[in-house]
């Protein structure tokens, strides 16, 4: 996995590009952390995203719900493999209570 930001004003976009396994998940949580920092509405790409764990996937709900916290926007652009799709799927996040009482209709996985 590698990754850069780019900003410009209050807009900043984050793009991840690779799997996102286990092994790196403090890097992209520290990545969030520092570009949502910088922004108001930070929108997050990946590409070539084959992989995905589900810790990755808590991952970005905590910083998605930290940023609603903080009366900041982050938003979520990724064209997701077939393989990836039942991760989410089977995890049934879009429908969270925790997720739907802070993110309300903002969830980052409803389609």
């Amino acid at each position: 996995m590698n990754y850069c930001f780019r900003h410009s004003g209050h807009l900043g976009l984050l793009t991840f590009l690779g799997d996102l396994t286990i092994d790196r998940i403090e890097e992209l949580s520290e990545a969030i952390m520092v570009s949502a920092n910088l922004v108001d509405h930070l929108v997050v790409s990946f590409e070539k995203l084959d992989e995905l764990s589900s810790e990755y996937i808590q991952v970005l709900c905590s910083w998605h719900s930290r940023c609603q916290q903080l009366n900041k926007r982050m938003t979520l652009i990724s064209s997701l493999s077939e393989d990836v799709k039942p991760v989410l799927e089977n995890n049934d996040y879009a429908n969270a209570i925790q997720c739907l009482t802070v993110c309300k209709q903002s969830c980052l996985w409803a389609e």
